[in-house]
């Protein structure tokens, strides 16, 4: 596996541990069940900065970050909508748009 395979599958997995982050910490302030927050504290705590540490071996810190905000964001607007109920506007949906176009130019931008 080459080094943008990695990066792209550690980037992905620093995505979903923060969305799960996120995800724990909006289901905390609605249900108050205090597991959630400590799901998000060992998330936050512990996984990230490990997979942080991890992708740094594969590319720089620049590169990393953008595409797990993006992938954060897209993601997170999905699970809102979808999983709490949220309701999505066009900016939402423009918002998404750029994203993936950005994650694009960046996965373009590595090679």
């Amino acid at each position: 596996m080459n080094n943008l395979a990695r990066m792209t599958i550690l980037t992905l997995f620093l995505g979903a541990a923060e969305t799960a982050a996120i995800t724990f910490i909006t289901k905390y302030s609605k249900q108050s069940q205090f597991i959630y927050m400590v799901m998000a504290i060992l998330v936050y705590g512990l996984v990230i900065p490990y997979g942080i540490f991890k992708t740094l071996d594969y590319s720089n810190i620049a590169t990393i970050n953008l595409l797990w905000n993006v992938l954060t964001t897209v993601s997170v607007i999905l699970i809102s909508c979808v999983y709490f109920g949220d309701k999505i506007t066009n900016l939402h949906l423009i918002s998404l748009f750029l994203g993936i176009a950005s994650i694009s130019v960046l996965y373009l931008a590595e090679r």
